[in-house]
């Protein structure tokens, strides 16, 4: 009986990284028309708007980056896996590596995508902040 799971387990982590990697683009071209948004209203010159967005389209690029890497490990991994398959043992360890090497990149989008969403809801609250001053609530 032939063992499947050296290239089947690798696999089952890419629908949760596709699923990441779709909700994190979408969330980086919200963040690309805010930008635009902003131009068109003459606010992109302020210094402290122009740097909180480009902070958080540099989180937004590492995050995607990290989880393109980890597909990238993924597809590796599941390879090597059926080397091992075909029998070449090294491919077993070599897939449990990649696969391992896929995790931790994973875990580097994921840090990067929970500090920028602390950072939009600080942004958030600033804005609802100046709001409510403005309209003297505060």
């Amino acid at each position: 009986m032939i063992d499947f799971s050296p290239w089947i387990t690798p696999l089952l982590l890419m629908p949760g990284v596709a699923l990441l990697i779709l909700s994190t683009a979408v969330r980086y071209n919200r963040l690309h028309g805010e930008v635009h948004e902003a131009e068109k209203r003459h606010v992109g010159h302020a210094v402290i708007h122009d740097a909180t967005l480009a902070f958080r389209a540099r989180r937004f690029c590492n995050a995607l980056v990290g989880l393109y890497v980890a597909v990238s490990l993924i597809a590796l991994a599941a390879l090597s896996g059926v080397v091992a398959v075909v029998g070449f043992e090294s491919g077993s360890r070599v897939g449990i590596g990649l696969t391992g090497l896929s995790v931790v990149a994973i875990l580097y989008s994921s840090t990067q995508l929970i500090r920028e969403a602390r950072r939009s809801l600080e942004v958030l609250e600033d804005h609802l902040n100046r709001d409510a001053r403005g309209a003297g609530y505060g």
